[in-house]
C-alpha cells in the first residue's frame, strides 16, 4: 500500500505543472477525494488490526481451553486472568442450589459463557448452562465487570438470586424468574418490573457489625411460609469466628432451620410493589 502511494506521488511530481486559478473548485475536489481516501484506508487498517488481535485472544482452534472446577466447567483466558463459566459438571447438574463463584483459582469469573470474534467478520458464542434440577442460582458478590449470558439453553425451574448493587448487574437465563434483595429492588427494579415471576427476598442475612460491606447485607433468599432449606456459606470477618444466625441484633434467640418458618413470599407485579421491607432479618453472631 505504501509503495502504491509513493508511486502515485512520483507520478504527480513527473506530471506537467499546470497553473490553476486560486479558489478553483477542481482543487477542492481533488483535496477532498485525497482526504477521503486516506481516512478510508486508515479506518480499514484499524478494523483489520482489531480482528487480528481478537483472534490472538483465543486458542488456535478459536476457543479458550476448558477445565472443570467443582460444579462448573470453565474456559480460562490466561492473558487477562478471566474465567468464563461454560457449563456444569455432571455433579453440578444434580444440584438444586448453585452459587456463582467470584473466583476460580487465580481467575476472576467474568462471564457466563463468552463470545469471541472470528478471524475476519462475525463472532461465535460459547457455553451451555442448563439444569432441570436447579431451583436457585445465587450471585453473591459485587461485579466489577459485566457478567453476561452467552449460553445456550435455560434453567426452567431456577430463580436467579441477586442482591449486590453495582453498575454491572449479572444476568443469567432463569426460567422461573428472579429474586432481588430489597436494597437492589428499591434502587433499580421497583419501577421496571412488570412480571409476577419476580420476588423480593423475604429472608435477609446481615453481617451485624459496624463497617460491614454491602450496606450490611450478606445473603438473601425467598421462601413461601416454610422452613429455610438452604443455609448459605458462613460469612467471614477478620479476627472473629462466626457463631450462627440469630433473630435479633443482640443475638439472643438462634434461628432454628428445622422448625422456624418464614413468612409468605413477596411477589412483585405491576399492581403489587413494596415501599418497605416486609421480610425477616437474620443476624450473624461473632466471637473473637
Amino acid at each position: 500500500m505504501i509503495n502504491i502511494l509513493q508511486s502515485n506521488k512520483s507520478i504527480v511530481k513527473e506530471a506537467p505543472c499546470v497553473k490553476v486559478p486560486p479558489g478553483d473548485r477542481r482543487v477542492r475536489k481533488i483535496n477532498f477525494e485525497g482526504d477521503f481516501m486516506r481516512k478510508f484506508l486508515t479506518i480499514l487498517l484499524a478494523v483489520l488490526t482489531l480482528f487480528s488481535l481478537a483472534g490472538c485472544m483465543t486458542t488456535e482452534s478459536g476457543r479458550l481451553p476448558v477445565y472443570e472446577w467443582g460444579y462448573y466447567r470453565y474456559a480460562a483466558d490466561e492473558k487477562h486472568g478471566w474465567a468464563y463459566i461454560v457449563g456444569l459438571t455432571e455433579e453440578g447438574k444434580e444440584q438444586t442450589e448453585l452459587i456463582i463463584p467470584e473466583k476460580i483459582g487465580e481467575y476472576r469469573v467474568s462471564g457466563i459463557g463468552y463470545s469471541y470474534s472470528l478471524p475476519l467478520f462475525g463472532y461465535e458464542n460459547v457455553g451451555e448452562f442448563y439444569s432441570e434440577k436447579a431451583e436457585k442460582i445465587y450471585f453473591p458478590f459485587e461485579y466489577k465487570v459485566s457478567v453476561w449470558s452467552y449460553v445456550q439453553g435455560s434453567n426452567p425451574n431456577a430463580y436467579t438470586v441477586k442482591w449486590y448493587i453495582s453498575d454491572c448487574e449479572p444476568y443469567l437465563i432463569g426460567g422461573a424468574g428472579a429474586i432481588y434483595g430489597y436494597r437492589l429492588y428499591e434502587a433499580k427494579h421497583r419501577s421496571n418490573i412488570r412480571s409476577d415471576q419476580c420476588r423480593v427476598a423475604n429472608v435477609t442475612y446481615l453481617y451485624n457489625y459496624v463497617g460491614c460491606p454491602n450496606g450490611g447485607e450478606y445473603w438473601v433468599d425467598s421462601y413461601d411460609a416454610s422452613p429455610i432449606s438452604f443455609i448459605p456459606p458462613e460469612p467471614e470477618r477478620e479476627e472473629y469466628r462466626f457463631c450462627g444466625w440469630y433473630k435479633e441484633p443482640e443475638c439472643i434467640n438462634a434461628w432454628d432451620f428445622e422448625k422456624d418458618v418464614t413468612g409468605e413470599e413477596l411477589v412483585i407485579s405491576r399492581d403489587n410493589q413494596y415501599t418497605e421491607y416486609e421480610g425477616i432479618y437474620l443476624y450473624a453472631k461473632w466471637e473473637r
